[in-house]
């Protein structure tokens, strides 16, 4: 009688843990740093938070990196030409994307679908995003080629840790 009294209490006190953590779980929701699609600033995991908090990555990561380079006021705004295209671009990459995905599931739901259309509509996709990252390069260049030597030698050797 007394093992079963014990193995009611214990039982009794690890109920009233997991009800106390779920409701914690909850009132955090999601959102936030322990809630579905939460996500430290910096880190990268499944449920950072959707789509659009990926460009908010991007933008944090490329933040980061500037802000140890000590940029002066011109490369400063070489930097700020760089981060507004590619906010730009990765909001339309997303935008493009949902487009994309509701064209092809309109034209997958016909009897039969239209598979050259299909085709001849990611092939315009896959050039619109290839032209899109070529832009991006050409801002990072003429970023990169206002620094000096020394913050190219620190931000090639950010790129290089981040991408080891």
């Amino acid at each position: 009688m007394k093992t079963k009294k014990r193995v009611m209490v214990i039982g009794a006190i690890l109920l009233g843990v997991v009800l106390a953590g779920s409701a914690v779980v909850e009132a955090w929701g999601p959102g936030t740093w322990w809630g579905r699609g939460g996500g430290f600033p910096g880190s990268f995991r499944p449920g950072f938070g959707g789509r659009r908090n990926i460009q908010d990555f991007v933008l944090f990561r490329m933040d980061e990196m500037a802000n140890n380079l000590n940029l002066t006021a011109a490369q400063r705004g070489k930097y700020d030409e760089l981060r507004a295209g590619v906010k730009a671009r990765l909001s339309e990459a997303a935008d493009n994307r949902l487009a994309l995905r509701k064209t092809l599931r309109a034209e997958m739901a016909k009897e039969p679908p239209d598979v050259e259309a299909l085709v001849e509509k990611i092939k315009a996709n896959i050039r619109e995003t290839s032209a899109a990252r070529q832009r991006n390069l050409d801002l990072f260049t003429a970023f990169y080629a206002s620094l000096d030597n020394n913050q190219k030698k620190q931000l090639l050797r950010e790129i290089r840790e981040r991408t080891a």
